[in-house]
């Protein structure tokens, strides 16, 4: 190689380095080197690569590092499961409600006049005792729950604002549309003042 050629080949050297570092097989960067070379003095290269124009050999793809893969789930992979909350009374219990007033009929001699039978009777009298005679201003969901918890002989209900809702619609005798102030309807105050007691049913001859 002349000394002109020589000087031009250094000027391009570091040309030709970028490209050949292009390449991560250092089998494919010495090949690219020679051929590089080769074609700066216009030789054919005896290689594999011989016949083929630099443009054409792409470089070697990277290999990229897998990534990690997330950490199973505590719960062995299954879905996960939504926190579930108690039974839903619809009530409080009012630890301090008085149902023995003074100077007032108690619930329980008032429920002995009344005598109800279904639960939805004993709503209509406990909102009606509650606000027509222990003169409380809001009767609530709250006072209703209390009311059937004190009363020994009584049953509380699973869903008391449920209940009450139901109460409202087949016999409309509250209204519920304030379960915070519950109001007796003139339909509940009729049926507590004159319907109850029930009528003893006649005996058969």
């Amino acid at each position: 190689m002349a000394q002109e050629d020589l000087d031009a080949l250094l000027l391009r050297m570091d040309a030709i380095a970028k490209a050949v570092n292009a390449f991560t097989s250092e089998t494919v960067q010495q090949e690219a080197f020679s051929a590089l070379v080769a074609a700066f003095e216009g030789k054919k290269h005896s290689s594999k690569h011989a016949h083929t124009p630099m443009a054409d050999i792409e470089p070697e793809p990277t290999v990229a590092s897998p990534k990690e893969k997330p950490a199973p789930p505590a719960n062995g992979g299954g879905k996960a499961r939504k926190a579930t909350k108690g039974k839903q009374t619809g009530w409080v219990f009012l630890k301090d409600l008085d149902l023995r007033p003074v100077g007032k009929q108690s619930l329980e001699s008032f429920v002995e006049e009344k005598q109800p039978s279904s639960n939805e009777d004993k709503y209509a009298v406990v909102v009606y005792y509650f606000s027509e005679i222990a003169e409380i201003p809001a009767v609530s969901a709250n006072h209703v729950g209390s009311a059937f918890r004190l009363m020994k002989t009584w049953r509380e209900p699973g869903d008391v604002s449920a209940s009450l809702r139901i109460t409202s619609s087949r016999k409309g005798t509250l209204d519920t549309s304030n379960l915070e102030s519950i109001k007796i309807t003139p339909t509940g105050r009729n049926f507590v003042e004159h319907e109850l007691p029930p009528a003893p049913k006649a005996k058969k001859k």
